[in-house]
């Protein structure tokens, strides 16, 4: 579903109508203002799927480089890049 054609922000809006018992129902209108599409997928400067062997008696705060991450998204909320570590 395209949101905000032709632009990376807009304001959309909705009226929701919520119903209870007796068919007593109020309707309130709801404004959303899009500021930044998440709409680039992160590229990688190395190939995306590393493997990385880490030893089960490694010292406490050890580190070891991870693949650099970039994300084309212009907001910085959008433009963050995280790591997860998923169990074998």
């Amino acid at each position: 579903e395209v949101v905000c054609p032709l632009s990376r922000s807009c304001e959309v809006n909705f009226a929701i109508t919520i119903t209870g018992h007796n068919n007593f129902f109020t309707t309130i209108p709801i404004k959303v203002n899009i500021i930044d599409i998440n709409d680039n997928a992160p590229t990688f400067q190395e190939p995306a799927k590393m493997v990385i062997h880490i030893n089960e008696d490694s010292p406490e705060n050890f580190t070891r480089r991870l693949a650099v991450a970039m994300d084309a998204d212009s907001s910085s909320e959008f433009g963050i890049t995280s790591y997860f570590i998923d169990p074998p």
